[in-house]
């Protein structure tokens, strides 16, 4: 009788272990397929930059972290979206142009920018110069 004892008893052993093995190896799986779902995510979501709040479908941008997102995001593949300036921005240094001519967005920017009557400046823009 101790023997059948001792017996479930290891059993029972082997298997919470088991078990155990069981849910670290469903965390680690879990784990690692949020970590492939962040890699894999569309350049809206990993664009720096603030979001800024969209209204009517136009984004309405009233910081310098709120342009470098659109920027990043339009020259990122989503070249059809629109913006609309709610404040004078101020740059600093070189700057990225929105709507580059790349294979995500072989026809440059193709959303509407309304400027509202606002300024963007403080930036310089180098673009390297290709003579045939």
């Amino acid at each position: 009788m101790q023997e059948t004892t001792r017996k479930r008893h290891n059993q029972t052993k082997i298997a919470s272990h088991q078990a155990s093995n069981h849910r670290l190896l469903y965390l680690i799986a879990s784990l690692l397929l949020i970590l492939a779902a962040a890699l894999a995510a569309p350049m809206t979501a990993r664009a720096a930059g603030t979001e800024p709040t969209s209204k009517d479908n136009v984004y309405q941008i009233r910081t310098a972290e709120e342009l470098i997102w659109f920027r990043d995001v339009v020259n990122g593949g989503s070249a059809d979206i629109s913006a609309k300036l709610t404040k004078d921005i101020v740059l600093s240094g070189e700057w990225e142009p929105i709507g580059k001519y790349t294979d995500k967005t072989p026809n440059g920017y193709t959303g509407t920018f309304n400027g509202g009557g606002f300024t963007v400046n403080g930036y310089s823009v180098n673009v390297p110069v290709k003579v045939t």
